[in-house]
C-alpha cells in the first residue's frame, strides 16, 4: 500500500514538472504580445531612422561643415587708441560654418592706381600685393594677424578672399577725421558679372560720406 501512494505521488511530481506554464497573453498595460513587439519596432525604427527630410537635413548640414557654407571672412584694423596711427589688422570669422583653406590678397588701390597712371607693366602691380595664407579659421572667431603702420593719406584697400566655399572681396576704406581714425568696409560675393551680393556693410559713426549720404567706395 505504502509502495503504491509513493508511486502516486511520484507520478504527480513528474506530470506537474512536465507541463510548461502558459505565457501570459498580455503585458501589465493590457497590451497583447503582438501589440507589445509592434510599438518596440517601431519605437526603435524612429530611434534609428530619419524620415527623408531629415535625412536631407543631415546630409546638408554635414556638407556645409565640410565647405563653409555661406560663411565669410573680413579684416578689420583694430585701433587700440582711435589717435595712435598703428592699428592692429585682425581677422573675423562670420557664419555658421568653418572657413577652410583661406587664403587673402591685399591690394592698395591707391598704389595700384598710381602705377595704372605710369603705365606700368602687370608684373609691377602684382609685386604690390600682399598674400596671406590664414589656413582654417573657426566659427565666430577672430585671429590677430599683424600691425600697420598708417600715414596721413587716407586708407583703400581692397582684399580677395579665397576659401573652400569659393571667392567673397572686402572693400576696406580707413580715413582720419579730426584726431581719430574711422573705418568704412562692405563683403561682396560675386555671382556673377552684373549681380553682386552685400554679405556685410560696417561704417562707422563719423565716416566722411558723399552728397547723397553714401561711402565713395
Amino acid at each position: 500500500m505504502a509502495n503504491t501512494l509513493l508511486g502516486i505521488f511520484l507520478c504527480l511530481i513528474l506530470s506537474a514538472c512536465g507541463t510548461p506554464s502558459t505565457a501570459p497573453t498580455t503585458d501589465e498595460r493590457g497590451w497583447s504580445a503582438g501589440e507589445t513587439e509592434r510599438s518596440k519596432k517601431l519605437f526603435v525604427d524612429g530611434w534609428t531612422t530619419p524620415s527623408r527630410g531629415e535625412a536631407a537635413e543631415i546630409h546638408k548640414r554635414i556638407a556645409s561643415s565640410m565647405t563653409g557654407s555661406a560663411s565669410f571672412a573680413y579684416i578689420i584694423p583694430t585701433f587700440f587708441d582711435p589717435t595712435h596711427n598703428s592699428p592692429m589688422l585682425t581677422l573675423v570669422h562670420q557664419g555658421e560654418y568653418p572657413l577652410y583653406d583661406l587664403t587673402v590678397r591685399i591690394l592698395d588701390m591707391a598704389t595700384f592706381d598710381n602705377l595704372v597712371r605710369q603705365n606700368n607693366s602687370y608684373s609691377d602691380k602684382l609685386r604690390e600685393e600682399v598674400q596671406l595664407r590664414i589656413s582654417n579659421i573657426a566659427p565666430n572667431q577672430s585671429s590677430m594677424l599683424k600691425t600697420v603702420q598708417l600715414g596721413t593719406d587716407p586708407l583703400k584697400w581692397n582684399l580677395f578672399f579665397n576659401a573652400r566655399n569659393g571667392f567673397f572681396t572686402e572693400l576696406l576704406r580707413v580715413r582720419r577725421v579730426g584726431n581719430e581714425w574711422k573705418t568704412a568696409l562692405k563683403v561682396i560675393r560675386t555671382r556673377s558679372p552684373s549681380n553682386d551680393q552685400v554679405l556685410l556693410e560696417k561704417i562707422d559713426s563719423g565716416y566722411p560720406l558723399s552728397k547723397d549720404g553714401q561711402v565713395e567706395w
